[in-house]
């Protein structure tokens, strides 16, 4: 189940996605300049990774993902 996407970005494309879940990965950051806009995008599953700072996190999915129902974000190494 482990996967090894290291980051998110370049999915500005994908503009009717409606659920992404990224868990198991190893993720460490977010590339705010790939990410587009999202409306339609409900959940976004970012368990296990090695996500490292909640504020900057919180700062790029906001705008990205208006409509977002529900992320899953424990399992990472937060430090707030």
């Amino acid at each position: 189940r482990k996967n090894r996407v290291a980051t998110l970005d370049n999915i500005k494309a994908l503009t009717k996605l409606e659920y992404l879940s990224l868990s198991c990965n190893r993720m460490s950051q977010i590339a705010a300049s790939g990410l587009g806009v999202h409306p339609h995008l409900n959940f976004l599953g970012l368990f296990g990774n090695r996500l490292e700072s909640l504020p900057s996190l919180l700062d790029l999915i906001t705008p990205a993902f208006p409509n977002l129902k529900e992320m899953i974000i424990s399992g990472n190494p937060f430090a707030i």
